[in-house]
């Protein structure tokens, strides 16, 4: 199928087999080095998280059964012509692609002898997903070019891919030439930019076993390396580390010095087996060199204080993961916590509520260790907690003390003083630029330190996900606490002390007709709070006593009720008087009773008997007077 000079899109649905038998031909031709671009895909390659599989998923085999015939690439047939020679712009998104190639042909790339016929080459092939599988025929690799063909341009994003390369050639690379000179044309076998990504990606190519030719890289001319490669590397995505493996089998094989990495790591292989994969960032990794087990775990972050950790919480923690030496991943319950001291003195640290990092070291059966780090922090995420929040991730962070005055605090500053640590959902760690810092609580504190102010402050960090911490910054230094009577005696004298201390409680005040009920303050949300002298002092104040007014008690009038009936009574036996007069007494009576007061009880009986006793000696001259 021939499908030049044009944009074309593969959907692979079901079994597909597109095949040559004619020498210098090919079974999925593209000429040339337009612009042009061909996209082979299957039918849910667009699906987020998509793997394919053979059973899902749709698929292809390309395979040219006779000399020169190419199975995904330009043909022998037109590599003179300058427009139809080359090969360049294939995507693969997706699929189970198997392509192998006639004798002198590479399975995916430019045809033998694209550049020394056409001077073209292979440029720009992109594998994203699926799984691909390639094989070259003799001199020529299994993705890149034939005999004699350089290579720009090879870019391996995800799926899985096996390549596979002819005598003299690598399994990726360019192609080589059995009886190929030093001094011929060596910017024939060069190669650039082949670089290998992503996080779930893997690729297995191999070179030739008999010449000794790597599965990345350049084909030889007879026993000899004269071209170069340049900038042919492993690359792997945030969140992933990736591993190079140079050996002569899946078994046989060793680690480059290198892995596992983090970073972009040039691939320099000297076998003919060539491995590369990725798979999650851990901290801390070992590859053991005797058995090949390969063993990662990450340090943990927790807020310190409650509840201490199982042994399976540590793990899962931990995310400990790893593969054995046939390179089958371990399932957690074959990792061990060989260390039972280790798990104590975490625990025991955890419920003191005490902060520091703590060792922990993690095994296989067959003694493969990995040590990290439980940092455990005054503030932040209890990962303890079965709903401690480590699905978005762990964070913590101290509180700290500093002494008042100099120069502000810098962000980076602050933030290495209070050791604050985080990890994202996926484990991997956070940098201190991606913490969020509360730039009004950082001003507030940053005011309070350059005026020579002493206090205790809160700070909030915030990471990528929202996850929130907030310390306390403690300004210290000498604190004075003056005393306001608020109208009562003399005020105590003021007490100066070192921040974070306490002071002594003075002698109460008094006032005249007031209860004393305590010293006050007025708190940082303007609430009049009582001050416990057994609390220690963070910054100046004043203490303002606080005063209930004692209740008075009122003096009333009261009736003479004995008095107004002797008075009725004694006004029953005398004559009738004039109103003039009956008014006078009338005024007498009012003065008297309103002056008479509660507690002259004694008086009004005086008075009784003096009036009684006047009453009888009246009758008794009446007596007398009618003898």
């Amino acid at each position: 199928m021939d499908v030049s000079h044009a944009n074309v899109t593969i959907t692979l649905v079901g079994s597909n087999i597109l095949s040559c038998g004619i020498q210098s031909y090919g079974a999925l031709v593209k000429d040339g080095m337009d612009d042009t671009k061909l996209i082979i895909q299957c039918e849910h390659s667009d699906e987020k998280g998509h793997q394919c599989t053979e059973n899902a998923c749709g698929s292809l085999e390309a395979k040219g059964t006779a000399t020169h015939a190419t199975a995904i690439g330009n043909i022998v047939r037109n590599r003179t012509v300058a427009d139809e020679s080359g090969f360049s712009n294939l995507t693969i998104k997706g699929g189970i692609i198997k392509a192998k190639a006639g004798e002198h042909n590479c399975a995916i790339g430019a045809a033998c002898g694209s550049f020394t016929n056409g001077g073209k080459f292979t440029k720009n092939i992109r594998i994203s997903g699926g799984i691909v599988t390639a094989e070259g025929g003799e001199d020529c690799a299994g993705i890149g070019g034939g005999r004699l063909t350089p290579v720009n341009g090879i870019y391996i994003t995800g799926g899985t891919v096996y390549a596979t390369g002819g005598k003299y050639s690598p399994g990726i690379g360019s192609g080589g030439f059995v009886d190929g000179t030093e001094d011929f044309m060596p910017e024939a076998y060069n190669v650039s930019n082949i670089i290998i990504s992503g996080g779930n990606t893997l690729v297995r190519a191999v070179g030739d076993k008999t010449t000794d030719v790597p599965g990345i890289g350049c084909g030889k001319a007879g026993n000899a390396v004269i071209g170069s490669a340049s900038n042919v590397a492993a690359v792997p995505d945030t969140g992933y580390q990736g591993y190079i493996q140079d050996g002569t089998s899946e078994t046989e094989y060793d680690f480059t010095e290198e892995s596992p990495f983090q970073a972009k790591q040039n691939i320099k292989v000297d076998k003919y087996f060539t491995m590369v994969y990725f798979g999650p960032f851990r901290d801390e990794n070992k590859i053991n060199p005797n058995n090949k087990e390969q063993l990662g775990a990450n340090h943990i972050i927790s807020k310190t204080g409650g509840e201490g950790f199982t042994g399976e919480q540590l793990k899962e923690l931990a995310k400990a993961n790893g593969k054995d030496k046939d390179g089958n991943p371990f399932n957690l319950e074959d990792f061990t916590l060989p260390n039972q001291d280790q798990i104590n003195n975490i625990n025991e640290a955890k419920k003191n509520g005490e902060v520091g990092d703590y060792q922990l070291t993690i095994s296989t059966e067959n003694n493969t260790q990995v040590t990290i780090t439980v940092s455990l922090r005054g503030n932040g995420t209890d990962a303890a907690k079965p709903d401690g929040g480590t699905e978005s991730g762990m964070v913590g962070a101290n509180d700290v003390e500093k002494e008042t005055g100099g120069k502000a605090f810098e962000e980076d500053e602050i933030k290495e003083l209070c050791g604050i640590k985080g990890k994202d959902k996926d484990g991997n760690n956070l940098k201190l630029e991606e913490f969020k810092i509360d730039e009004g609580q950082l001003k507030a504190i940053n005011e309070a330190k350059t005026s020579k102010n002493t206090g205790k402050f809160p700070l909030t960090y915030e990471t990528p996900d929202g996850e929130k911490v907030t310390v306390e910054v403690l300004l210290t230094g000498t604190v004075e606490v003056s005393f306001d009577t608020n109208g009562g005696s003399k005020p105590p004298e003021m007490q100066s002390t070192d921040s974070g201390k306490k002071i002594s409680k003075p002698e109460d005040p008094v006032k005249d007709g007031y209860t004393f009920e305590g010293w006050y303050y007025t708190d940082k949300e303007g609430n009049e709070t009582e001050w416990n002298f057994d609390d220690p002092v963070y910054e100046n104040m004043t203490l303002k006593a606080r005063w209930k007014e004692v209740p008075t008690t009122e003096t009333t009038e009261q009736s003479m009720p004995t008095t107004e009936t002797k008075t009725k009574s004694a006004s029953t036996t005398e004559k009738s008087v004039p109103d003039w007069e009956y008014s006078r007494r009338k005024i007498s009576e009012q003065t008297v009773s309103r002056t008479a007061k509660t507690g002259d009880e004694t008086n009004i009986v005086y008075c009784l008997i003096a009036l009684g006793a006047s009453l009888s000696c009246i009758i008794l001259a009446k007596k007398k007077l009618f003898r």
